[in-house]
């Protein structure tokens, strides 16, 4: 299709709040190749990201972009939504249910209480990390569905659905290093995520809201680090790996982590991930990377 000579492609989409992006992507000998970029943007106010309310204010203007990056028949895609529109948190438990279904039905009931919904109201998937250790995503159906209907009008079936910080985090995690304390962050147009990793394995996540770039995000980024040590849930951070292309001044951040914590920053080389048909565009953001981490997402649950 795209002069590659594969079978099959998967399609990502990334929704943000200044635009729509999509990419086309395929796997060949447990290598992933992205082949096409398309972007599209949205005018100021078209989206009004938010966990609980009506995300969606020029449905036309988003219907639009989408049509524009996917084209006639888009078939199944993985979406990638703003991270304002999904809580996500590790849970620990003692002991857990037996069955996926289950286990989330206990998060949607036990969580209901405190943000004051209806557990029928909550769509809730989970990833085990752990004997009683779980990677827990949660959001309402009306916003998730609000965004799946306008996908589904521009021809799209939306069967992957997953907030843009996870995609991201998706894209890199073969690059993280097993066997070591080390952490994760990703930085978008608006916050910025953080994973600790031991051997491999999440211990800790958290996401700061926060306009980037702004000269706070390394106090914030050195409070985060502060506030998993005062935890106790892990050991000590080793380094911490970024993309190359985040939209920080990785020098500046690499020398307040080593002189504040002892962390070695890490940046990580786009190009190793994947390999990119006409090379690393020059222009690579979080969208792009979210929207190849939602396409990876639906070649996993297709097996």
């Amino acid at each position: 299709m795209f002069g590659f000579g594969f079978n099959k492609t998967y399609t990502g989409v990334d929704i943000g709040r200044s635009g729509v992006t999509a990419v086309r992507a395929a796997l060949a000998r447990d290598r992933w190749k992205v082949l096409d970029i398309k972007r599209a943007p949205l005018p100021a106010g078209a989206l009004a990201c938010s966990f609980r309310n009506p995300n969606i204010r020029d449905r036309s203007a988003l219907a639009a972009a989408l049509g524009s990056v996917l084209g006639p028949r888009p078939g199944k895609i993985g979406l990638s939504l703003p991270m304002e529109t999904v809580r996500v948190s590790v849970q620990r438990f003692e002991e857990l249910p037996d069955t996926p279904g289950e286990i989330d039905r206990m998060l949607a009931w036990s969580t209901q209480r405190s943000l004051h919904l209806s557990a029928e109201s909550l769509r809730v998937s989970h990833a085990r990390l752990g004997k009683g250790d779980l990677l827990v995503a949660m959001g309402t159906y009306d916003v998730i569905g609000e965004y799946e209907a306008v996908v589904a009008a521009a021809g799209g079936q939306a069967r992957v659905v997953g907030p843009g910080g996870l995609n991201q985090f998706n894209f890199f995690s073969p690059m993280v290093p097993g066997g070591e304390t080390v952490a994760y962050a990703g930085v978008f147009e608006n916050f910025f995520t953080f994973y600790v990793l031991e051997n491999g394995r999440i211990v800790f996540y958290q996401e700061i809201k926060k306009e980037i770039p702004d000269e706070s995000l390394y106090e914030e980024m050195d409070m985060t680090i502060q506030y998993y040590g005062s935890e106790g849930v892990g050991r000590k951070i080793g380094a911490l790996y970024m993309g190359s292309r985040s939209p920080v001044d990785l020098a500046e951040l690499g020398d307040l982590l080593s002189g504040l914590n002892g962390i070695a920053l890490l940046p990580m080389d786009e190009s190793r991930a994947a390999e990119w048909r006409g090379g690393v565009p020059d222009d690579l953001n979080g969208a792009v990377l979210s929207a190849v981490g939602a396409a990876q997402s639906l070649k996993d649950r297709e097996g």
